[in-house]
């Protein structure tokens, strides 16, 4: 067998296991992500209207875009799926667990502490968490807080919006045997103030990992048709 086989058979094993265990309804959700994944890289409102999966677009790095396809939802953790088996796990939406690359965000303590939960009240708190990253750090200590800055106007399918701006302040700071140093980031989520939904934000995983812009852009496309009446 090829390297590039195994690779393959792999990423399809890792999708696997974030999916349900039941037989019939794990083939009703295979069978949707490759109606999902078929239209190809770019997909316009309409192939995002009708999708019978929710979709987002994440730009991972330098690397072009890629759509991912919902494929299950589980103690509030939203688990997405790319055409090349990547795995993407949100908790109200706040990346939380990856899999299929080198350094993989292996876990994220505490979530149900994670001030996401309930934005109106997220500036109040610091969210103190642990993150496990593959071939790097396990425990690895951060603390983030959350700020509000305001508004701003994004395009999404030549309609524009109005969002609030999020940005969460994620600090590590650890001096332990063989590690000494500090980072500082932020991320950005930006929020549609009606309903509440993220509708883009910007992440980054831990220290060891690329930069990710995420677009929803299901919630979006439900959102024009609503207040437009379609």
């Amino acid at each position: 067998m090829t390297v590039r086989f195994i690779r393959n058979l792999v990423g399809l094993t890792l999708v696997t296991a974030f999916l349900v265990s039941c037989s019939s309804t794990h083939r009703l959700y295979m069978d949707s992500l490759r109606l999902a994944f078929r239209s190809g890289p770019e997909k316009s409102f309409e192939d995002v209207e009708q999708s019978k999966v929710d979709l987002l677009q994440l730009k991972l790095g330098n690397k072009n875009p890629a759509f991912l396809a919902l494929a299950y939802l589980e103690d509030n953790q939203y688990k997405w799926v790319s055409a090349d088996h990547a795995v993407f796990v949100f908790h109200y939406d706040k990346l939380v667990k990856t899999s299929g690359f080198q350094n993989d965000l292996l876990k994220t303590s505490d979530l149900e502490a994670n001030p996401l939960v309930s934005k109106s009240i997220a500036s109040a708190n610091k969210w103190r968490y642990t993150i496990d990253v593959a071939n790097h750090e396990y425990a690895l200590p951060v603390e983030s807080s959350f700020t509000t800055e305001g508004v701003e106007e994004k395009t999404f399918y030549g309609r524009t919006f109005t969002l609030q701006k999020w940005v969460e302040t994620v600090r590590i700071d650890q001096s332990a045997p063989y590690w000494d140093s500090s980072h500082e980031w932020h991320n950005i989520y930006l929020v549609e103030p009606v309903s509440g939904y993220v509708f883009y934000s910007e992440q980054t995983a831990s220290p060891f990992t690329d930069d990710m812009v995420i677009t929803y852009v299901s919630r979006i496309v439900r959102h024009i048709k609503k207040s437009e009446g379609q």
